[in-house]
């Protein structure tokens, strides 16, 4: 509810002799009440606290003892106040009575309205904490405030959330004016894009990996052998093919050449549990994998046609070098990426090239993006910014510069690569920015780097990363937003000069061709400053769920800003809310979905994965931060009556199940898991990892040499843990990759 104070209340120090006391109400908004029903419930509260108003507030505060905060008034912090003064005259005999303006400097609350009644009018003064808001806000409260009377007025038997309270300047501002994103691109699929720059700058270098570069026109060719084996072998519009490579050229000519052939590709991670890739190729309908001898064993399957890269060199190179003629349109799928599905199982977004060549065709026309930089190949490629880091290079003329797993992992190593190589350009999730700015902390000079892109997850602006940007010659810090299903749709850009910028960081404003609304559970817009859910429409967004077509109707919804009756909108269930300036902030999720480490991942796809264990009857996972920095998955279990549970082997279950990533850090045993009043699971009260772990205890044995207890100590504090045996593992533990990266970091120092 929404508390609300007075009655009769004004200012002792202002008026002298109007001695009145503060009644604190509680309205009742549970129900989606209509107004008329709302003030029926307002008056029964006002007519019990009235019997009660000559109890004094501050007696009233005496004794509930609420928890004090220096900051804030105790038990209301909104103040409404209505003085009925008639007709406004005072007259005393032989005297001549004029009113003087007042004005208060001190703000008891947190925001006061002021109403008098002069015979038919009414005027009024608000007094707001310049502490909370400015002026531009409280003028466009007053203006909801307005057009919520004035819809009220006309119809009091509308549900409160159906009321509208945007005035129509506001209105046309967050759906037209925010919203008048339109460019003219040319319609073309991404790979044409890259063939542009090979007629322009064949010798260019396309990419680099190690000691070999290929330029644009060897790539092409490359590609284009590939495509027409492809071809050979039924693959074409329509077609999925599974991308299954290590950090090569290969990685480079693969996607390209299955671009070409008219499929779209299916990224596999080598490093995925073999269940989980055969979940995705049987998902996908893949028929044809485009791998490298040291996978073929792990993707082996009755039916599936393996293209090892590197064992048909020959054969690949003697088709023809020209590029194929290409059958499908913008309309047909570049990839498929799956994700963590609430359901349990991982859902596939099929993502169509038209959506796509919006992304890239922005790139190109970007000020700082659109200039060809040598760019780091840094993400996975079953993570979408992978696409924009090799394809927004292309386009533009850049150089692809791929790195090695090791140096990938290593901070101080991927330092000394981005100087050697004169990377210009990195994308980057936070986490693994703030690492590398860590790194940074101990190296003296500058860095070539021209454009830090961040992505993936809520930016933060901390004193290292500002440092490293100080680094750069003229560097810029770019911060996107956007889910798999449309991939980038927000951007904003900062230079070298961040005052003013603390924090976290706004994810901008949207793209060209791209459209962002904040709404309310009514579906209708809010105001600035107000949390809503953010929907996305426009050209970015991906065709929906492979083979899902509830969960497509569910999260791509018709739009009804449009008239086009094809128009959709995606319903992300992030939450956020514009600022004055047109900029977005992101707030976080309405649901379970979290993001760690740059991956979106799904509680509940963990949780059903557990239950699956016989020894287990109940669990729930959260995502904590017990730590400064250290986010870890933690899995709370209450075992299956009459079997005893091993969290070992409950560990070992998942492990095979799912990709490392989402193993949470923890399995913690409970009796049984706390609940709220209404039954449902408590949250808040499940406890925080217990550093003794005594869990891990089985098989402890101590360090027994200098080395051994020096690195034990390393882990123990970096872990989080109260002791580390020499035969303990460092995953079981709750150790990850970036941890990982300290501890080496550790060691090495």
């Amino acid at each position: 509810g929404t508390p609300i104070a007075g009655r009769n209340h004004a200012d002792l120090e202002e008026q002298i002799g109007f001695f009145v006391n503060t009644l604190v109400l509680r309205t009742d908004l549970s129900g989606e009440p209509t107004f008329r029903e709302l003030m029926g419930r307002v008056r029964e509260m006002s007519l019990g606290a009235y019997d009660h108003e000559d109890l004094p507030f501050e007696k009233l505060v005496e004794e509930l003892q609420p928890e004090r905060d220096p900051s804030r008034s105790p038990l209301t912090q909104v103040i409404f106040q209505l003085v009925n003064l008639g007709d406004g005259k005072l007259a005393l005999s032989d005297l001549e009575v004029s009113k003087l303006p007042s004005r208060s400097e001190r703000v008891r609350f947190d925001l006061e309205m002021h109403l008098r009644q002069w015979g038919e009018m009414l005027s009024g003064v608000i007094v707001y904490s310049t502490d909370l808001f400015d002026a531009s806000r409280i003028e466009r409260m007053v203006g909801h405030f307005l057009t919520l009377l004035e819809g009220l007025t006309v119809d009091p038997e509308k549900r409160l959330g159906e009321l509208p309270m945007l005035t129509e300047g506001e209105r046309h501002q967050l759906l037209v004016e925010w919203n008048d994103t339109a460019e003219e691109y040319p319609v073309k699929c991404v790979h044409e894009l890259f063939e542009e720059q090979v007629e322009m700058a064949p010798d260019s270098i396309a990419v680099v990996f190690e000691d070999e570069q290929l330029s644009y026109r060897e790539l092409n060719e490359r590609a284009n052998q590939l495509a027409r084996h492809l071809r050979s072998q039924g693959a074409g519009p329509g077609a999925r093919v599974g991308l299954c490579l290590e950090r090569s050229h290969d990685l480079a000519v693969g996607i390209l050449g299955i671009l070409k052939s008219g499929a779209a590709y299916v990224p596999l991670d080598p490093e995925y549990p073999r269940q989980r890739l055969e979940f995705i190729l049987r998902d996908a309908r893949v028929e044809h994998v485009v791998t490298q001898k040291s996978h073929r064993a792990m993707i082996a399957a009755e039916g599936l046609d393996l293209i090892c890269v590197d064992a048909k060199v020959a054969k690949l190179e003697k088709n023809e070098r020209k590029n194929p003629a290409f059958q499908a349109d913008t309309g047909s799928l570049v990839y498929i990426l799956f994700t963590s599905g609430s359901t349990g199982r991982p859902k596939g977004v099929a993502m169509p090239h038209g959506a796509l060549s919006n992304l890239i065709e922005w790139h190109r026309r970007h000020p700082r993006l659109g200039k060809p930089s040598r760019t780091l190949q840094f993400a996975s490629a079953t993570f979408d910014v992978s696409f924009q880091e090799m394809l927004s290079t292309w386009a533009c003329g850049g150089t692809l510069v791929l790195v090695d797993k090791e140096t990938r992992r290593d901070p101080t190593a991927l330092l000394r690569f981005i100087s050697d190589e004169q990377v210009e350009r990195i994308f980057m999730p936070y986490v693994a920015l703030q690492q590398l700015a860590i790194a940074f902390a101990g190296v003296k000079g500058d860095l070539p780097l021209r454009d830090i892109v961040s992505a993936g997850e809520v930016l933060h602006l901390t004193s290292e990363i500002l440092r490293l940007l100080g680094s750069t010659d003229d560097g810029c810090l770019h911060n996107h937003y956007g889910p798999t299903e449309s991939h980038v749709v927000t951007s904003l850009m900062f230079d070298c000069n961040l005052e003013g910028w603390s924090g976290e960081c706004p994810i901008g404003k949207p793209l060209a061709n791209t459209q962002i609304y904040l709404l309310d559970a009514e579906e209708s817009p809010v105001p600035i400053g107000v949390p809503g859910e953010l929907y996305i429409g426009g050209a970015g967004l991906a065709r929906g769920y492979l083979k899902q077509p509830e969960l497509t109707a569910e999260r791509f919804v018709a739009n009804p800003f449009d008239d086009d009756p094809d128009s959709r909108l995606y319903r992300s269930g992030d939450l956020c809310r514009w600022r004055a300036d047109g900029n977005l902030e992101f707030l976080g999720r309405m649901d379970d979905q979290v993001k760690l480490r740059g991956f979106r991942i799904e509680l509940g796809e963990i949780e059903s994965v557990i239950n699956a264990h016989s020894g287990v009857s109940q669990n729930v996972v959260l995502l904590r931060e017990d730590r400064p920095g250290d986010k870890r998955l933690i899995a709370y279990l209450v075992s299956t009556p009459g079997v005893k549970m091993d969290t070992r082997q409950v560990r070992e279950h998942v492990q095979r199940k799912l990709p490392d990533y989402m193993i949470p850090a923890a399995f913690i045993p409970l009796a049984a898991l706390p609940l709220t009043p209404s039954g449902k699971v408590d949250r808040r009260a499940l406890p925080a990892p217990d550093a003794s772990r005594p869990e891990l205890d089985s098989g402890y044995v101590a360090p027994q040499t200098m080395v051994e207890e020096e690195l034990s100590e390393v882990w123990r504090e970096l872990l989080g843990v109260d002791r580390v045996g020499i035969h303990d593992n460092f995953f079981e533990l709750g150790g990850h990759s970036l941890v990982a990266i300290r501890v080496n970091a550790r060691i090495a120092s």
